[in-house]
Formats: structure tokens, C-alpha cells, sequence
């Protein structure tokens, strides 16, 4: 009977060591797998904070490039622009309308000149053009006032008649009150009987 009690508790005390030694081994592939579990979350978040990094890196890179690429777009535009009115303004400066004395009628010569004044209006036509009729001071004012208006309308009737749009075009006549040269000779005068042209941005 001792013995048939004694082979009992053997077999329950191994029973029992093999039942702790399941939970010892479960519960150590539980820790293991939440350790493994926790580590591939740790993974996970470190490549998706490295995926935003880089993502963050690239489109830096590109705001820089775009950056750059705009500063030296708008660099190019404005020496085309400066080129662009350097060309303009070379051609008013050799551009001398002259009238002769108490006419408003265009010369020979002075429509050849014209005609290069078009082309250039022409081909920048995103500009706005301002024409000025000046004469020297023979006469009085108020008529001389009348008579350089005339004259830059009738430059601005020339240049539409080559193709230039008229609305681009406006005119201002300012008699005699701004002379390049002395009224008290008569080459003087000639100079001061002109139309000049301005760029209006």
C-alpha cells in the first residue's frame, strides 16, 4: 500500500514537473514572441520614420533645385528684358523725327526711320509705347501745344499703318516746353521740331 502511494506522488510530482516545464516553455516562447513582435514594431516605425526622412530630404532637394531654377529663370528674363529695352532704346535714340518748320507732315527720310521703329514695337508688343511731339518756341504756346499733339499723332498713324497695335500706342505733345538744343539758332530749332518715344513698362 506504501508503495502503490509512494508511485502516486511519483507520478504526479513528474506529471507536475512536466506541466511546469510546458508553461516554463510557454510562457518563453510567449515573452520570445512578444519580444520578436516588439522588435519588428520597432523596424517597422524606424523605416517608416527613414522612409518620411528621406521623403522630407527629397522634396527639400527639389523646393532647392525649384528655388534655384526660378532665380535663374528670373535672371535670364530680366537680362532678356534689359537686352530687350537696350535694343528698344538704341533704335529711339538713332530715331530722329524731325519736322520742318510749322508742318506736321512726315519726311522721306524720317519714314524710313519709322519703319524700324515698327518693327521693333512690333516685336515686342507686351510693352507699352508713349509718343511725344515737341516743337521750338516760335509761336505761341497754346498753338505750339496743338501742333506737337498733331505730330505725334501723326507718327502713331504712320507706325499702326506698319502693323503696330494701336493700343499700345499713347501721345502727349509738349509744344516747346522741353528743348534739347537753343531756340536762337536755326539748327537749334530743327533738333527741338521732334518726336521722341518712351518706353511705358
Amino acid at each position: 500500500m506504501v508503495e502503490k502511494e509512494k508511485s502516486v506522488e511519483e507520478n504526479l510530482s513528474s506529471t507536475l514537473g512536466e506541466t511546469q516545464a510546458k508553461l516554463k516553455t510557454l510562457e518563453e516562447e510567449k515573452l520570445a514572441a512578444a519580444q520578436k513582435a516588439e522588435e519588428e514594431r520597432l523596424a517597422r516605425e524606424k523605416a517608416e520614420a527613414e522612409k518620411i526622412a528621406a521623403q522630407k530630404a527629397e522634396e527639400e532637394r527639389l523646393a532647392k533645385e525649384k528655388a534655384e531654377a526660378e532665380k535663374v529663370a528670373a535672371q535670364k528674363a530680366k537680362e532678356e528684358r534689359l537686352a530687350r529695352d537696350k535694343t528698344i532704346l538704341d533704335t529711339f535714340a538713332l530715331t530722329k523725327v524731325e519736322f520742318k518748320y510749322n508742318s506736321m507732315q512726315l519726311t522721306t527720310k524720317s519714314k524710313k526711320l519709322l519703319n524700324r521703329v515698327a518693327s521693333v514695337m512690333k516685336e515686342n508688343s507686351n510693352y507699352h509705347y508713349n509718343i511725344q511731339g515737341h516743337t521750338d518756341n516760335r509761336g505761341k504756346d497754346e498753338y505750339n501745344l496743338k501742333l506737337s499733339a498733331k505730330r505725334a499723332e501723326k507718327v502713331k498713324e504712320y507706325l499702326v499703318s506698319k502693323g503696330v497695335d494701336s493700343t499700345i500706342l499713347t501721345t502727349e505733345g509738349l509744344g516747346s516746353l522741353q528743348p534739347i538744343a537753343s531756340n536762337d539758332t536755326k539748327a537749334g530749332r530743327l533738333l527741338n521740331r521732334r518726336v521722341v518715344f518712351e518706353i511705358v513698362k
